[in-house]
């Protein structure tokens, strides 16, 4: 089995994307999140693989409007996002899910072929990886759980490497995937507007920018 978890988090105003919320407005980013979600939900609809949800507690109500593909659906628990990652991966271990990718929302211009590229790499790696720009991760995957999140400083430029130093000791083969970018920040979005104008695949994502900039905020 070939299993790919979103890590999703319902679109509500002041729960999401707060940092891009700070500066172009809470219900704005609110907004964008969903187009992401909406964008990526439609992508992903004819994966040749698993489609499954990785929610915060009591989310999936919201989200399951969104989702129109859901193989499975896992409630996040523990204490922290690293805690969380490594509860999703053991579980799924013991459940014998097979290989799992677990994927941020945050990417909404990540393509199905990036995540096929990425269960391929686990027919011979034990854990693969795509950077983000800023120094973190769009996605993790593995073929049986190992613990690399301990002591891994979340939503910082040194997030992937710290993680990687926790693969490196525990002499784990690493595949590290092409990088792309996130939106957490103001600055992002230019990455972001200049993916819509060259594809036709965020429809959504580019309705909420368009009517975030009829609201008067700046977005590039």
């Amino acid at each position: 089995m070939s299993r790919l978890y979103f890590a999703a988090k319902a679109p509500i105003a002041g729960q999401v994307k707060t940092r891009l919320g700070a500066k172009i407005g809470m219900q704005e980013a609110a907004n964008l999140y969903e187009g992401f979600v909406r964008d990526l939900v439609e992508r992903f609809a004819k994966a040749p693989y698993d489609v499954a949800w990785y929610v915060t507690p009591d989310s999936w109500p919201r989200l399951r409007r969104l989702a129109a593909r859901a193989d499975a659906v896992r409630s996040q628990q523990g204490r922290g996002w690293a805690v969380r990652q490594a509860n999703l991966f053991r579980d799924c271990d013991v459940a014998k899910e097979g290989r799992v990718i677990l994927a941020a929302t945050d990417s909404p211009q990540l393509l199905p072929r990036r995540v096929e590229e990425g269960f391929a790499a686990l027919e011979s790696h034990d854990v693969v990886v795509g950077p983000t720009l800023d120094g973190g991760y769009y996605l993790v995957g593995m073929r049986r759980f190992h613990d690399i999140f301990p002591g891994t400083s979340m939503s910082k430029a040194s997030t992937l490497v710290e993680m990687l130093d926790q693969a490196r000791a525990q002499r784990l083969s690493v595949f590290q995937l092409d990088s792309e970018f996130d939106v957490d920040t103001e600055q992002d979005l230019d990455l972001l507007v200049r993916e819509i104008c060259r594809r036709q695949d965020l429809r959504w994502t580019a309705l909420a920018l368009s009517l975030i900039r009829r609201s008067g905020a700046r977005v590039a």
